[in-house]
């Protein structure tokens, strides 16, 4: 029995996204920097660069200019906010608005606003079982034999995603159009777990995200311009 429960523990531990890595597991590399370009009202063009390494940051540079604005990520209550207490850059989905002193940008609109598919460079959004690998910048790995965090979409009438959470199964309604990204109230059952995991944060993550990209055998579900959760495209 107490074999068994350190098991549960351990398995519970690497879900967490402590550093214990398995011998067959690669280090964690955090996801790189992108660089993002914004078309604003007047013709004014700035690429926005954003680090996902800690502390999060995004750094601004207009055409035309050699200094670039750097900005750290700050607490929002919906898409991605960026602030030094007088420049502010704010980013939901595919649009943007900058604002500093002498300078206010609205309705600026990334370059890959104007996309196909967000998926299609990659497996498709439906149907794929897509493996969760990075929750919040750390990486979020399984032990062998231990089931893994996942979700996966269906089509159809009634739109529905569905998985695993890390200690629950989990179902719930969805909104897509283009890379747009909506999840509805999500149901899940109630089982009682052993040892710290990270189910809450996932299932947050989920209510927070309103965008998508997938982008080689990777999906990334996002708040504005910041990635809330990796997943890569897996077998059942």
């Amino acid at each position: 029995m107490q074999i068994r429960t350190w098991r549960l523990a351990f398995g519970a531990l690497l879900l967490s996204g402590s550093p214990v890595l398995s011998a067959q597991q690669a280090p964690y590399q955090p996801a790189p920097a992108r660089n993002v370009s914004f078309h604003c009202p007047g013709g004014k063009t700035f690429t926005a660069r954003f680090t996902n390494t800690k502390p999060q940051s995004v750094s601004i540079l207009f055409e035309g200019s050699t200094e670039p604005v750097e900005l750290p990520l700050a607490i929002s209550a919906s898409g991605a906010r960026y602030t030094d207490g007088k420049t502010t850059f704010w980013t939901k989905g595919n649009e943007a608005l900058f604002e500093s002193p002498g300078l206010n940008l609205n309705g600026c609109k990334a370059a890959s606003a104007s996309a196909p598919s967000p998926s299609a460079a990659g497996p498709p959004l439906l149907e794929t079982f897509w493996r969760l690998i990075e929750l919040n910048n750390q990486a979020a790995s399984s032990p062998a034999g231990a089931r893994q965090v996942y979700i996966q979409f269906t089509g159809g009438d009634e739109k529905r995603a569905s998985g695993f959470s890390g200690c629950n199964r989990y179902t719930g309604s969805y909104e897509s159009e283009g890379s747009d990204l909506k999840f509805g109230q999500m149901a899940s059952t109630r089982m009682a777990c052993v040892g710290p995991n990270r189910e809450s944060e996932f299932l947050d993550a989920l209510k927070r995200t309103n965008s998508y990209r997938i982008s080689g055998n990777a999906l990334e579900l996002m708040e504005g311009s910041n990635v809330l959760a990796r997943f890569e495209a897996a077998q059942k």
